[in-house]
């Protein structure tokens, strides 16, 4: 992987674990948002519009407080 698409992975987690809308910007028109696993409240998401996505971290700081840190693993 090139350091160019490192960095890009690396600011899409910092606006996810930011809550930041601009992420949508940057996404794939075709990106799909899988908590199928999920334990509670399991979903997929296609076609993420800002509304709804939104809505996703307005839930999850009622529910946590805040936002979960997301970190990109190897």
């Amino acid at each position: 992987m090139s350091q160019q698409n490192v960095e890009i992975v690396r600011r899409l987690y910092a606006l996810i674990t930011r809550g930041d809308d601009r992420l949508l910007d940057l996404l794939a028109p075709d990106f799909v948002v899988d908590f199928s696993r999920r334990l509670v409240d399991p979903f997929v998401a296609r076609d993420l519009d800002p509304v709804a996505l939104t809505a996703f971290f307005n839930e999850a700081r009622e529910t946590w407080g805040d936002l979960p840190a997301w970190e990109p693993r190897s």
